[in-house]
């Protein structure tokens, strides 16, 4: 019985011994990893899978800034999946970095595209983002809007004040909601959808 619990004790010193290394050599391993699939991952934003695409955006969002150049090649691709598909994983991985190149794509031709790199922006969530997500309170088409004054809500600058007390304004009901949620992020103050009364506050402040 002794001899079974000094050999149980030999055996939990060898794993203890050598469970930093391992520890030590799962980054490396991960890295090497993230490399070898990232040709890959980015084929497979193509995929007609949609867990397929899933997995990819997944991956790419791990390997993290040195999936950016790809990516951001995808956004002038020609098939709208994939253009839209790239810039959601440039937000998701978040690096400042891909702030200007989404930014140009923010009067692209297509709707879906414009509206996908608004939330992009949004999930950087740079105070550089705020001038270019103020004029998409301007667009054209109400899903912009409506998604430009959600995000502006999020990022939380105070340059987006009086732009979304206009936006209360708008002849679309998602986007005067949006605008008066975003406002009560960013001031603490809550008037709803009262154009006038926020309007009275910003004099006064």
């Amino acid at each position: 019985m002794l001899k079974s619990g000094r050999k149980r004790f030999a055996i939990l010193l060898l794993i203890l011994a050598f469970l930093p290394t391992l520890r030590l050599n799962a980054p490396a391993e991960d890295t090497a990893k993230a490399e070898v699939n990232m040709d890959e991952a980015i084929a497979n934003l193509r995929s007609e899978d949609y867990y397929q695409q899933l997995e990819a955006e997944h991956n790419l969002v791990k390997i993290g800034e040195k999936a950016l150049p790809p990516l951001i090649e995808l956004l002038d691709d020609q098939d709208p999946r994939v253009k839209t598909l790239a810039a959601e994983t440039l937000g998701k991985i978040g690096d400042v970095k891909a702030l200007r190149p989404l930014v140009s794509y923010l009067d692209d031709q297509d709707v879906t595209m414009r509206v996908y790199v608004v939330n992009a922006l949004g999930c950087i969530k740079s105070a550089s983002a705020v001038k270019p997500l103020i004029k998409c309170l301007q667009d054209e088409n109400w899903e912009v809007r409506k998604s430009a004054a959600e995000v502006l809500g999020g990022i939380g600058d105070s340059q987006a004040i009086k732009p979304l007390i206009a936006a209360l304004e708008d002849e679309n009901a998602g986007v005067r909601e949006n605008a008066a949620v975003a406002l009560r992020f960013i001031t603490s103050q809550d008037f709803g959808q009262d154009h006038i009364k926020w309007q009275q506050w910003s004099y006064g402040k």
